[in-house]
């Protein structure tokens, strides 16, 4: 009796709280090989099971306090003006980091009048599940300050400073338990926007499905991203550095980054200017943040008006990866026009986009269920799936009227069979080069012709359509790869295609998603009939990578663009 009761008390004291955090990990390590594992692979994945229990173990209890600080703390402010802005700022650090690589932020929010929490997610956190106790020591610390705060003054505002995956992946967690337990319903009014560092980047499999509900999540809050051309991320909506590292921002732009965030000191002088709105549960746009509308007062980040929120809908658009930096610009022509429509269209307010790069060679469980390629649209929450080109664009245009992006019928003729001239000219052997050729110059000459009778900025009118966002993409992949693989280029005396170029080459929903010249190069490859194209030291994946928006004297005589502009 004795003996077994001192089994179950070492069970239940000791290897069930152990072994709880991976029982998930190990079902779905075992359901890999549907047969089952031979004996000598059992045994192994077994002794390096318990190898990754014990040194867990380990990192946990005897060298966590040491080597991480994995606690939640909580800091007063240094300054007065907290009696004014009753303010919390929850930090969430970037796995492994350590508090003193956070301690230039704490400070900055501190002196600032802003209480703070932070919390730094262990690195085991992105391998195994985020625990129970971590969550709750985190929510009862932002439940206590509502308590001892928000009766006192109603300006007690709540706002979530995460890092990286990690910290997106510790907020998917609270986010679900804040809506979910009636122990902490009570902070979701307090709750008033979220700014994501870095965040998301290059999600893996295993974890995509909690990172990217961070984005689509229906918490009555803002969203904003802060990042930088180097993050590889996939959201549209963020605020972009061109040289900083990842979770580095802070670092190199002190003084930029630290006066973004000082707006939340100013909350006071700026409240009564930005009055807040009952959520719309709209996913990833402003919906009470005076932050964040703050933010978008001074040309930050992009604004939406109250006005337009009941009829905001998250649309995601999944593309092929770059396979130069994994992000979302798309060598694909056809998955950059929708994104240059969707992006148009959120530009205008009418929707929020999120724009995930897909890896073709292992896509996420959540783009395989789709059963298609890219592009594929998903509205409403995956209420709606949208896998051909003319099921998107009759849906787009039916669900979406504020900006009007139809094409008359002579703009499509003229730009109809310009890419399919490209392919054969690409192609063609050497007896049919000179036709193809010409074949290919007499389409431009056609669009020329046309823009030229027309005199307007694009094909329609002032205003891109769906048209412009057709040809554009495919007049940039002319551009890059008739030079590389045929050593041609879109003849000088075309002067109102040039300028139709450098119009299109001003406009953002084309420059945020225009693919890296070496993309271009490397779509092409496989099509080539053993033409020699670069040098072994001029290999695309070897250039660092740029972006040719240039109108050159010869083809165009005014033109503010740089040549080969570096993304990196």
């Amino acid at each position: 009796m004795s003996r077994s009761f001192r089994r179950d008390n070492v069970w239940e004291s000791f290897l069930r709280p152990l072994l709880k955090p991976y029982k998930s990990y190990l079902v779905q390590v075992i359901k890999l090989v549907p047969g089952g594992f031979p004996q000598e692979v059992l045994l192994l994945t077994t002794l390096l099971f318990f190898y990754i229990i014990i040194m867990d173990y380990y990192f946990r209890r005897r060298l966590g306090s040491n080597l991480i600080d994995h606690t939640a703390v909580f800091e007063s402010p240094s300054s007065s003006k907290s009696k004014e802005n009753n303010i919390l700022i929850l930090v969430l650090g970037w796995g492994g980091c350590t508090k003193r690589q956070l301690r230039r932020l704490l400070e900055f929010y501190s002196n600032n009048g802003m209480s703070t929490i932070c919390y730094i997610s262990p690195m085991w956190n992105y391998i195994f599940d985020v625990s129970l106790e971590q969550i709750e020591s985190i929510l009862e610390m932002m439940k206590l300050y509502v308590i001892n705060n928000g009766s006192k003054t109603t300006t007690t505002k709540i706002f979530i400073h995460s890092h990286s995956n990690n910290g997106a992946l510790v907020w998917s967690y609270l986010s679900d338990r804040i809506q979910n337990d009636n122990n902490y319903k009570m902070l979701l009014p307090y709750l008033n926007g979220v700014i994501f560092d870095s965040a998301p980047y290059v999600t893996q499999q295993r974890k995509f499905p909690v990172i990217s509900s961070t984005g689509g999540s229906t918490l009555a809050c803002t969203k904003k991203y802060l990042s930088s051309q180097i993050d590889r991320g996939i959201s549209v909506s963020w605020f972009k550095w061109s040289d900083s590292g990842h979770v580095n921002h802070f670092r190199v732009h002190a003084s930029e980054y630290g006066e973004k965030a000082s707006t939340i000191a100013r909350f006071q002088s700026f409240r009564q200017q930005c009055p807040t709105t009952e959520s719309s549960g709209v996913n990833c746009i402003p919906l009470n943040s005076d932050l964040l509308d703050y933010y978008d007062s001074q040309n930050i980040l992009e604004s939406r008006s109250d006005e337009t929120l009941s009829n905001v809908s998250h649309v995601a658009l999944f593309v092929k990866r770059s396979e130069i930096d994994f992000s979302h610009r798309t060598p694909c022509p056809i998955c950059q026009k929708w994104f240059m429509v969707l992006f148009l269209k959120s530009s205008d307010k009418e929707l929020a986009l999120t724009v995930y790069a897909v890896n073709m060679k292992n896509p996420e469980q959540e783009f395989r269920s789709c059963h298609s390629n890219p592009p594929v649209v998903i509205l409403d929450d995956q209420q709606t799936v949208l896998t051909d080109s003319k099921e998107i664009e009759c849906e787009i245009t039916a669900r979406f009227q504020q900006v009007n992006l139809k094409s008359d019928k002579e703009a499509e003729y003229a730009v109809a069979d310009i890419y399919i001239k490209f392919h054969a000219y690409l192609k063609a052997d050497q007896k049919l080069l000179m036709a193809r050729e010409r074949s290919l110059t007499v389409e431009l000459k056609k669009l020329d012709l046309l823009l030229q009778r027309r005199n307007t900025k694009f094909l329609c009118g002032d205003q891109m359509t769906y048209a412009d966002c057709d040809i554009s993409p495919k007049l940039q992949h002319i551009r890059i790869a008739g030079q590389i693989y045929r050593n041609y280029s879109i003849p000088t005396d075309f002067k109102h295609l040039w300028q139709y170029l450098k119009n299109v080459y001003e406009t953002q929903a084309f420059r945020e998603s225009c693919p890296y010249d070496q993309d271009i190069i490397l779509h092409y490859e496989t099509k080539m009939m053993g033409t020699k194209r670069y040098s072994k030291n001029r290999h695309p994946r070897l250039q660092p990578p740029t972006l040719t928006f240039t109108i050159t004297n010869e083809n165009r005589t005014t033109s503010s663009l740089k040549d080969d502009e570096p993304e990196r």
